[in-house]
């Protein structure tokens, strides 16, 4: 199926299983358990001097997968851990959700050429995780993501995320700086304007857009595979090579630019990580 702007359609991308609501319905609150080295401890510690900008990409089942259903294919993580080149140990933060039984639910990588300013990809895992805890997860995760005193946020919410009862307040898809950070340290960011693209990966990228009324890049479509491919990384990849950009000479359009240079230049080699049909500008 195709979705016109605005539509959401695609039902195979819902990243939570109806018939594991009940085995949860007596959960009340979430647990979260943190692994993480000493490095990667000091970078996302509240108030600490090495937590600089925040950039999250990829937020949903879209680059997820454990290995979960993905047998000949690799999972988002190992694909954005190859792409970026970036290794494990120090520069992967495991988060867990301890009921109603023990599984990650999300990981944080980063990379950057200075510690003092890292670049953090959050990946969620909501495979399996019933619908009507997908706010709360998003929120806590994002909350411990926040820490910074610079915070820019770029970060792409499936459908799944749209589908429980409360909508999106409308921030998750704005390029944004805090004014303090959560541990009410001044911050020196230059507040940056929302993007006049609205970009991201899976279907809810287009309910956002009209939300928001703008126009929607949907940068991949993974419909019933649930696969991010390495083509479709590769701009923000570069991001976390070449170091997290200044807030106050940040260009969103600089990315977008090249995100739609790799989207035409896959289409051209026939790797394709994007529908022509669903590619929106």
């Amino acid at each position: 199926m195709v979705a016109t702007f605005g539509e959401v359609v695609y039902e195979s991308s819902r990243a939570f299983a109806d018939d594991e609501e009940e085995e949860c319905e007596a959960q009340t609150g979430l647990s979260f358990e943190v692994e993480h080295t000493s490095v990667a401890k000091s970078l996302l510690e509240k108030g600490s001097p090495a937590a600089g900008l925040v950039f999250c990409a990829f937020v949903g089942k879209v680059a997820v997968g454990f290995g979960d259903g993905f047998v000949n294919n690799k999972s988002g993580f190992d694909l954005l851990a190859e792409v970026c080149m970036v290794g494990q140990g120090e520069n992967v933060v495991d988060i867990y959700l301890n009921r109603p039984k023990k599984k990650v639910v999300a990981q944080l990588y980063y990379g950057a050429k200075d510690k003092n300013n890292p670049v953090i990809f959050a990946l969620f895992n909501t495979h399996g995780v019933p619908r009507f805890l997908a706010n709360e997860i998003v929120s806590k995760v994002t909350e411990f993501i926040e820490v910074s005193n610079r915070i820019l946020i770029f970060h792409s919410d499936t459908l799944a995320y749209y589908q429980s009862d409360e909508r999106c307040e409308g921030k998750v898809f704005y390029v944004a700086s805090s004014k303090y950070s959560r541990a009410n340290i001044p911050s020196t960011a230059v507040p940056l304007a929302p993007p006049n693209v609205i970009g991201g990966i899976g279907a809810g990228v287009l309910m956002h857009g009209e939300m928001m009324d703008k126009p929607a890049l949907l940068l991949a479509n993974y419909g019933e595979n649930e696969l991010v491919d390495s083509i479709s990384l590769q701009p923000f990849a570069a991001i976390v090579k070449q170091g997290a950009p200044d807030p106050s000479s940040f260009s969103l359009s600089q990315i977008f630019k090249q995100l739609e240079l790799t989207i035409s230049q896959s289409l051209k080699s026939n790797v394709n990580p994007v529908a022509i049909s669903n590619l929106y500008i």
